[in-house]
């Protein structure tokens, strides 16, 4: 009966580990739900569902890029996520350089962008050097500042980042695949893990106790 009584124990502890350590989610791909792009030099033009996307800054004009995602799709507001990573893959760039991912507000739409109305840069979130010539780029959004800016889109369930040229003036001309693109392998995506809280936890929580405590008494009886 004891050696019974071990047994069960052991499979009750083993069930409660998942209460304890948090199940980590895989890796979740989100497209984009919006992206375009504005140019300083034509203030009311619109380039949504275009091909590329470009960022550029110089004297005499600046290109910004935007990119929205529906985190609805992978996510809830109770979620940890542990990982955040933007991907784009450029098509073409003459010059190296720098280029800022930063949050900004949702308030814009694919067809309705333009200079004049494109939401500043909110939060800062990573900065990375896109090559000469062609290949994939990777920001990691929570890299400088963790996940307290995420809270807001979490609840909302929407995120928008604006892609920037970091230095100024910049000569290059970084042409990234945007949603429209041909080759649908080489498009943006959102890349997120999260550790998930079900709401069943505790309620399981709850039952393997009673158990645990069943089990317990049987053994002072026996």
């Amino acid at each position: 009966m004891r050696k019974a009584i071990r047994i069960l124990g052991v499979l009750v502890i083993s069930l409660a580990l998942p209460l304890v350590i948090p199940a980590v989610s895989p890796a979740i791909q989100l497209d984009p739900i919006a992206d375009s792009y504005v140019v300083s030099t034509d203030g009311d033009g619109n380039y949504g569902g275009t091909r590329g996307l470009y960022v550029r800054a110089t004297a005499v004009k600046t290109i910004n890029s935007y990119l929205k995602f529906d985190l609805t799709q992978a996510v809830n507001p109770s979620s940890n996520v542990s990982a955040l990573k933007l991907h784009l893959y450029v098509a073409s760039n003459t010059q190296a350089g720098q280029v800022q991912a930063s949050q900004v507000a949702d308030n814009w739409t694919e067809t309705g962008i333009t200079w004049n109305n494109a939401p500043a840069a909110s939060v800062l979130l990573d900065t990375q050097a896109v090559p000469a010539g062609a290949g994939w780029v990777e920001w990691d959004l929570l890299a400088a500042n963790g996940d307290s800016w995420l809270a807001g889109d979490l609840l909302d369930g929407t995120l928008s980042i604006m892609l920037q040229i970091a230095q100024s003036p910049g000569a290059g001309l970084p042409y990234f695949a945007s949603e429209s693109y041909r080759d649908a392998s080489l498009q943006p995506y959102l890349e997120i893990v999260h550790l998930p809280l079900p709401p069943s936890a505790l309620l399981l929580g709850s039952g393997l106790l009673g158990m645990m405590i069943t089990v317990s008494r049987r053994k002072k009886i026996y």
